[in-house]
């Protein structure tokens, strides 16, 4: 009888001690965090978060993940057509110029140097400012956002990424910049760990390489 009570004692602390290791695994609790860590049952205050808003894109310069260049730079990729940059001195603003291939398409996408997070982007917007040239056929963008891919995998691989989400520019006047802002809860499909393509724009239908679209100030939002 005594052997059973001390092996039903030992059960118990073996259990105990199995509860007190297990509540002891520190870490960031907050599923918002960049670096969110499932198996933490107490959180240690090293929760990252990332800024409300992050530049892809502005005036001939692309941007960087919580503004660093550097390690979290993003790279513009062009799969069909072609970019440049209107760099005339007395434009305040450098837009990107896009030009459609000799195909009539167009299809470009914004890298980020190492995949991030993107959690804490589940609700918020994609904005950019875009501009009719004088001429253009464009009528409508189909923008997508979100996509991941293999390290490895050439720049114009196919990739996971959100559907696209269709604008018509058809109502816009020719040379004047409008701002365009899209929810994210208008994707479908979105790729919210370890993002690589930020943002992605393709058209077709165009006449061969003539300029389609001007395009300023990508950016996401958190709000």
């Amino acid at each position: 009888m005594k052997s059973i009570r001390l092996f039903l004692l030992l059960l118990v602390a073996m259990v105990l001690i199995s509860c007190d290791r297990e509540e002891e695994i520190t870490g960031c609790t907050d599923h918002l965090a960049e670096n969110h860590d499932p198996r933490a049952t107490v959180d240690d205050g090293s929760c990252t978060f990332s800024n409300d808003s992050q530049l892809i894109w502005r005036d001939g310069q692309p941007g960087g993940w919580n503004g660093n260049l550097t390690t979290y730079g993003v790279v513009p990729e062009v799969c069909k057509g072609s970019i440049t940059v209107l760099t005339d001195t007395s434009f305040t603003e450098q837009p990107m110029r896009i030009f459609a291939d000799a195909s009539g398409e167009v299809h470009l996408h914004f890298r980020l140097l190492n995949p991030r997070t993107a959690r804490n982007y589940n609700t918020g917007y994609v904005h950019f400012d875009v501009l009719k040239p004088e001429g253009t056929d464009v009528e409508t963008l189909e923008i997508y956002t979100h996509g991941k891919r293999p390290q490895q995998s050439s720049q114009c691989a196919a990739f996971n990424r959100s559907h696209v989400v269709e604008i018509s520019l058809l109502a816009l006047p020719s040379e004047e910049w409008h701002t365009i802002s899209i929810p994210f809860l208008d994707f479908t499909d979105l790729m919210l760990a370890d993002i690589r393509i930020m943002f992605g724009v393709q058209t077709d239908s165009h006449a061969p390489e003539s300029e389609v679209v001007q395009l300023n100030n990508i950016r996401w939002t958190r709000f």
